[in-house]
Formats: C-alpha cells, sequence, structure tokens
C-alpha cells in the first residue's frame, strides 16, 4: 500500500512512512482505531498532539484512521509541528496559539 500512496517517494521513504503505520496499528487489522493512536502518541513523545486530532484526520468518518488517513498525520508531524502551546489544539493556518487560548 505505501507504494501507491508514495510513488513519487524513495523507496527508503515508503518503508519509513509504512512502518510509521504499522508501528500504530498495533492489532495489525490495517485500521488505526482511537486506542490505538493515543497510545501511539503517549508511547512516542508527541506529548504536544491532542489525540481528538483523529477526528479531523477521519475523512470518512469510520472512527478509525486507514493507511491515507495516517499518511496525512505523517505529512503534518513531519512538515509542520504546528500546535496551540496552551491546549495543543491542531492550528490549521499559521498562527502559533488558538484564538480561544490567545485571548485568555
Amino acid at each position: 500500500m505505501a507504494d501507491r500512496a508514495c510513488s513519487n517517494s524513495s523507496s527508503s521513504l515508503r518503508q519509513l512512512i509504512w512502518d510509521f503505520f504499522q508501528s500504530m496499528d498495533t492489532n495489525h487489522d490495517g485500521r488505526v482505531s482511537f486506542l490505538e493512536f493515543t497510545q501511539f502518541l503517549q508511547q512516542n513523545g508527541y506529548n504536544r498532539v491532542n489525540p481528538n486530532i483523529i477526528n479531523n484526520l477521519d475523512t470518512d468518518g469510520d472512527r478509525c484512521l486507514d493507511f491515507y488517513e495516517v499518511l496525512t498525520f505523517y505529512y503534518i508531524v513531519k512538515t509542520r509541528s504546528v500546535w496551540c502551546d496552551s491546549c495543543r489544539a491542531n492550528l490549521h493556518s499559521l498562527y502559533f496559539t488558538c484564538v480561544e487560548c490567545f485571548d485568555s
């Protein structure tokens, strides 16, 4: 699956992304549940990531992340680690705090 999703990437990058997905999918059912996602965040030092970002990543609404949804998360954490310093919400723009925390 990683080959098809990242066809323009090097084989080492495709393997890295596939390994990233498999490290989340601990029961190897091809999907990452909320529990698997939160455990992954805690175990791998992604303490600044709000686990509720899974709701934004879950584009098909099945309450789990498939490979492509995890690929989006991989892209976010590897290219733009922009989270509110106060509440840890993912910032979808170029701000360093969300509106709610900025006001307080």
